[in-house]
């Protein structure tokens, strides 16, 4: 029996050609400051599970 081993080796990198801007979440209001408290994700939870959260 046999075992093959992949060998990779690193090659140069070019420089991109265009650098990333805003899209589009960049016009969405900034979210409140209570966005992800534990009171937030229990609402979340409950309205997508349809009950309580254990």
């Amino acid at each position: 029996m046999t075992s093959e081993i992949l060998v990779i080796e690193p090659g140069k990198t070019r420089a991109s050609d265009f650098s990333r801007q805003p899209g589009a979440w960049a016009g969405l209001p900034k979210a409140d400051d209570d966005w992800d408290s534990p009171e937030t994700n229990a609402a979340i939870t409950k309205e997508f599970s349809g009950g309580e959260f254990l």
